[in-house]
This record gives structure tokens, sequence and C-alpha cells, in this order.
């Protein structure tokens, strides 16, 4: 598995991640048709940099939750490389002008359910009478098809929001906003790999 980062709420079904919605029916996520479409994924990559990468996404997500406080409230992560990273991360979203809605927050849409990393809104514009924005951070070298067809799905959770950004960080905290640009074919794979999870899991 690519991603060492826990998803929330997730039981696993016949080997496939699910969550529960709210009529009590388990729906195959992200990640799992993820996996299945992308199985070797991520092989090369070094454990100790699936590590790193979990404890930027951490206290990344904890940084944002503690959006109001001045000092965020947390203690400096002890790797200094680390700590580079995640303050570049908020360095860029601080620019975009944006405030955190929703962090980690699993949603529903149909047969399937997916966590982004943080939708965020305009804080002068009155939702939802404004697009939002999705970002999905990626502290890693490089962005592979698995994390742009990832941002396609994403953007059909919130059907009004245009604009879905991919934020790579890389090792030497450089910060690569990617705008994914809607894709039907990366839609359309994705579907059909709900189908058959739904099919195995049943």
């Amino acid at each position: 598995m690519l991603s060492l980062i826990t998803e929330p709420k997730v039981e696993i079904i016949k080997g496939v991640r699910c969550r529960e919605r709210p009529d009590g029916k388990f729906v195959p996520t992200v990640s799992a048709c993820l996996d299945l479409l992308f199985p070797d994924d991520g092989q090369w990559i070094p454990q100790s940099a699936l590590e790193r990468g979990e404890r930027c996404h951490l206290w990344m997500q904890e940084r944002l939750r503690r959006w109001d406080t001045p000092d965020h409230g947390l203690p400096d992560l002890e790797d200094q490389n680390e700590q580079a990273r995640v303050l570049a991360a908020m360095r860029w979203f601080k620019k975009q002008g944006y405030s955190p809605a929703l962090i980690e927050e699993p949603r529903f849409k149909d047969e399937w359910s997916g966590t982004v990393d943080l939708f965020a809104v305009d804080p002068k514009i009155e939702y939802p009478k404004q697009n939002g924005l999705i970002v999905d951070w990626k502290f890693c070298v490089t962005l592979t098809e698995r994390y742009r067809l990832q941002g396609e799905v994403y953007r059909h959770l919130f059907p009004d929001t245009r604009r879905v950004v991919l934020v790579q960080i890389t090792e030497d905290a450089m910060v690569k906003p990617h705008v994914c640009k809607p894709n039907p074919y990366y839609w359309s794979l994705f579907l059909s790999t709900v189908n058959v999870l739904t099919w195995r899991i049943r």
C-alpha cells in the first residue's frame, strides 16, 4: 500500500477497505480503488520516505485544525527537514487567501467514499456562493498517475468545486502546485473500479 496514513472509520471487508454509509451500507474507499488500479505503485519508495511523508502529513493536518491559533499550539517536529517541508506548505496555503473548512473529513458519493486532505473556502465569500478549493498534500519526489487520478476523483466529492490542486512538497522543501484539469478518462476508469469492488464485497 502506497500510503501509511490511516483512513478514518475504515473497515476491511473481503480484503477491501470500505466505509459505512449512514444507511448502513458499506462502500469501497478511493484508496481501495487506487490500490486495485495501481497495485505496484510506490513499491520503489523506501519505507523511511513513506514514514517521513506520513509525519509531515499528520503534522500538517494538526496545524490546519489549529488555523485560528497564532502559534498553532504545536511543538516543532524533531526533524528539521520535515519541519521545513510542512512550513513551506503552510506558507503556500496562506498565500491562496483561503481558510480550512474540512480537514480529512470522510464523504460519500453514490457507491464510494473518499477523504480529501483539505477543502478550503474564501472567508470573504459566503459559501456556497463560491467554488472552494480542494487540496491534496503530496510529500513526495514524483507525482504518479495514481495521484492525478485521485485528484480527478476528489473533484466529484464537491461537484461545485472547480479548482483541485495536488500540492507536491519535495525533499528540499520546494512547493510545486499541480492544478488537476478535468479528465473524463480517469473518471470512467475509477467508476469501473468501483463496480468491481462493489461486486467483490457483496
